[in-house]
């Protein structure tokens, strides 16, 4: 290659001692080679269409597609073999409408979005597994493709806009309103008016929000709305965290808006269970694993063991109200709606009536399990079940499951009106359930299951160990960007060609441009990622550095060159460089 090592070689000479020698072109054990990102979205036809099949043009617009007319199909029954949940007319016990479909998620873009690259680092066949102990591959530096793709989409959703959607620019210090509901036919089947749900930004803190609407709603009594700053107050990992509530007229009508934490690509049980695109087939039998009920049994006790602490009442435990945000992770939403819609009246009683809504939670809970154990959503969807009807589920339910689900599901759904502490065929008060003595009951399913989330916490802090070592060398690469190749600097146009910064230059052909015996580019992540971490740690290791006309070399240390790096990269922050 053509130059001369010129004012650079002498002063890096003079610095440091030189020796002169003859060596082979370094040849590295292993090439692996490496994805160019900048050829990801290079492949176009003559037509002008991508790999995906899409213009480039029309993906060149930061705009996110949204379909909000998805329309979910009515629950799928189970018919088991042996005994089958009954079935009734709910038309006999009032009416009953589709619940709506709250959920935490936008649809999939529509065909003109131009979606992330999930393709890199992908590991496409074929796959080597005869690798040698100290051998790795490309993926194995890096977060694994499922969750690293998973976390995408979720930052992806989290800033997703939608500027032509005709709501109001601004609620409070909310912005930038995007719907979520994936169904337009709303219900006000829960909380008596109908409700909406939105994606939000705040301008306080810029953090990223769901806001609940309830449509047509006059606030008669402000305290009714202080229940929310001790919902506020409440922490629990299974429990959305409701932030604040307020009035507001921008939709042109009487609402009320409740302020949530957002949990994006997050789904409803419903839509998990029973909607049209169930994650567990129906052919099967049981319909749900035991190990999946035990979770949902467990993550919803603990929130109500904290909310009944708190002296309070969940009230909405029910198949759309009830949140799926990441694998096996659930989250009870809506929480404090209840209270404010009946203005607080059913705590007026004191501690009687709130010991009546903590047995409903019990029961509700019980229903809920029940329903999903069974695939049958109308258990879940009507509070007024017959008798026979829980008793029928119950029975097939100890046929497919254990006796330990079996017995929590008999404890939750014990009489109701026993539930209410009324009074027994001896004469005698029968006992309130609480979720205490629940929770000594399922005790042992709640080792497993915290066994479970510690295995899987592993599982993630190993792949952030992984993240971490590539932000530690991310920051050392920016540093050799802002010094190699710079034009110029304190009016000196040779700045980058001499002294330390010529060494640092030698260097950087060392880690990435060196050729094989055959004159081909050396394209070795495991080579880069072993030079750059002994520069980072400034091991004694010496390496020869030659110029690009192969005519000198120098003799250095990754602790000289950690110093340099060091030395210049100050010099370039000073505040009056």
């Amino acid at each position: 290659m053509p130059g001369s090592i010129g004012a650079g070689g002498a002063a890096a000479k003079s610095a440091l001692s030189v020796q002169s020698a003859d060596s082979a072109i370094f040849v590295p054990r292993m090439a692996t080679p490496v994805l160019d990102p900048n050829q990801s979205n290079s492949y176009t036809n003559s037509a002008g269409v991508d790999a995906y099949g899409q213009n480039p043009i029309m993906n060149s617009q930061f705009v996110h597609g949204y379909n909000p007319i998805a329309q979910i199909s009515p629950p799928v029954g189970v018919e088991p073999k042996s005994i089958q949940p009954p079935t009734y007319d709910y038309n006999s016990l009032g009416p009953y409408t589709q619940p709506s479909q709250d959920i935490y998620y936008q649809q999939a873009p529509p065909a003109h979005y131009q979606p992330l690259n999930y393709h890199l680092y992908a590991p496409l066949a074929p796959h080597k597994i005869n690798l040698l102990p100290y051998q790795r591959t490309v993926q194995g530096f890096f977060q694994s493709d499922n969750l690293r793709e998973e976390l995408q989409r979720k930052t992806e959703a989290a800033l997703q806009i939608l500027p032509t959607s005709g709501l109001p620019e601004t609620l409070d210090v909310y912005y930038s309103l995007v719907p979520l509901d994936t169904n337009t036919e709303k219900s006000s089947r829960i909380f008596g008016y109908n409700t909406w749900l939105y994606k939000a930004f705040s301008k306080s803190d810029g953090n990223t929000y769901a806001l609940r609407r309830l449509e047509s709603f006059k606030l008669t009594d402000e305290k009714a709305i202080a229940t929310v700053q001790q919902w506020r107050r409440l922490s629990n990992a299974n429990v959305v965290t409701l932030f604040e509530a307020f009035t507001t007229r921008a939709f042109g009508d009487n609402s009320i808006i409740f302020v949530y934490d957002y949990h994006p690509l997050s789904s409803t049980l419903f839509d998990t269970h029973f909607g049209p695109s169930a994650r567990y087939p129906i052919s099967r039998s049981p319909v749900v694993p035991e190990q999946v009920l035990w979770s949902y049994l467990v993550q919803l006790s603990s929130a109500l063991k904290t909310i009944h602490s708190a002296n309070l009442a969940a009230r909405v435990l029910d198949v759309s109200k009830v949140i799926l945000t990441s694998k096996m992770r659930v989250r009870l939403s809506a929480v404090g709606i209840m209270d404010v819609v009946s203005g607080n009246g059913d705590y007026s009683g004191g501690p009687e009536s709130m010991q009546a809504l903590h047995q409903d939670d019990l029961y509700n809970l019980g229903r809920l399990i029940l329903s999903i154990a069974c695939n049958n959503h109308a258990i879940s969807a009507n509070a007024n079940v017959p008798p026979q009807v829980i008793a029928k589920s119950l029975e097939y339910a100890g046929q497919s499951y254990s006796v330990g689900l079996k017995t929590a599901l008999v404890y939750l759904l014990g009489n109701k009106s026993i539930s209410a502490g009324s009074v027994g065929k001896d004469g005698l008060k029968e006992p309130l359930k609480n979720i205490d003595e629940f929770l000594r009951i399922i005790a042992p399913y709640v080792q497993q299951n915290l066994n479970s989330s510690l295995h899987y916490q592993d599982t993630l802090e190993s792949e952030l160990c992984k993240e971490l070592e590539n932000g530690r060398l991310v920051r050392l690469l920016c540093k050799f960007n802002f010094i190699n190749e710079r034009p110029e600097y304190d009016h000196d146009s040779a700045w980058s060609e001499t002294g330390d910064r010529y060494l640092l230059k030698l260097f950087r052909d060392y880690v990435f441009h060196q050729n094989d015996e055959n004159g081909r580019p050396v394209v070795d992540l495991g080579h880069v990622l072993r030079c750059l971490n002994k520069l980072d740690a400034g091991v004694d290791e010496k390496i020869m550095l030659v110029s690009r006309d192969e005519q000198s070399c120098l003799i250095v240390s990754y602790k000289e060159l950690k110093n340099c790096v060091d030395a210049v990269f100050r010099d370039l922050s000073r505040p009056n460089g």
